[in-house]
């Protein structure tokens, strides 16, 4: 990001932020989740087949911790698309993911299925 010093990791693409934190904190289980997501829209959630009802997406190379906030997701009222690898955290990055767009589960498939 502007303003920031420079991470050689992250500037050569070596790693992806979620990676870089995961090494940070090796104890840590990092999920990457709610980040295409505004904070005031977390309460939209709706209940499991309801019409429209959003998907996110997440990643973690931990899968039990990956498991937990899938679950949590749907608990408050969200699909996920849940990728097994932090790496693939980087398909919807800040600038990179139309994040401001509403996706169900079936359109969020179909725009990472083209990615």
């Amino acid at each position: 990001m502007p303003g920031d010093p420079p991470v050689a990791d992250l500037d050569s693409k070596k790693l992806t932020q979620s990676e870089f934190i995961q090494r940070a904190f090796p104890k840590a289980h990092v999920v990457k989740a709610f980040n295409v997501i505004l904070f005031s829209e977390i309460a939209d959630g709706k209940p499991k087949g309801s019409p429209k009802r959003r998907a996110l997406p997440i990643a973690s190379d931990n899968k039990p911790a990956l498991d937990w906030v899938a679950k949590f997701h749907d608990d408050v009222g969200f699909d996920v698309i849940a990728f097994e690898h932090l790496k693939d955290g980087a398909k919807y990055d800040a600038f990179h993911f139309p994040w401001q767009r509403t996706f169900t589960l079936e359109t969020l498939k179909n725009y990472f299925a083209k990615q």
